[in-house]
């Protein structure tokens, strides 16, 4: 009797299987892991029972390694490769989003520039340097504010 099993992620040499119905089985891990490692196309396999998972790194196209682990008796479900080739969205200004501490908390990365680029503008005005510098610092504070209103949406 063939297991079902869900391709979880895919990169180009790389995939990660789940086959949560044999979740824990530690024997069941070991031997799928061994039999995969004997396939030619097949470089490094890394089993674990506690996550229901198989990472299997091969040389082949994904067809000819799904086509020899099935004659292991382990079914990968086409609709879940399909769902995976779908693109995933990345965020406009993903570069510039929020950090997240240690501690939980994030931080707006504009926010903090703007409050830095007001105290500069504060620092250029004692110096008696009103005109271009503080006046520069200001309009940049003024940017990344709006930037960081614009990164919470």
């Amino acid at each position: 009797m063939a297991t079902s099993a869900v391709l979880v992620h895919r990169i180009p040499g790389r995939i990660r299987l789940r086959v949560e119905s044999m979740r824990g089985d530690a024997d069941y891990f070991a031997t799928l892991s061994e039999g995969f490692s004997g396939l030619d196309v097949v470089q490094n396999v890394k089993a674990n029972p506690s996550t229901a998972s198989i990472v299997i790194e091969f040389s082949d196209s994904l067809e000819n390694l799904v086509r020899k682990i099935r004659q292991h008796g382990l079914v990968i479900e086409n609709q879940q490769m399909e769902h995976s080739e779908r693109p995933r969205h990345v965020p406009r200004n993903a570069d510039m989003a929020s950090l997240n501490l240690v501690s939980g908390r994030d931080i707006n990365v504009m926010f903090m520039l703007g409050a830095l680029m007001v105290a500069v503008g504060i620092v250029q005005i004692y110096r008696g340097r009103i005109l271009v510098p503080a006046i520069s610092a200001f309009w940049y504070a003024v940017n990344a504010f709006r930037e960081s209103g614009k990164s919470r949406s």
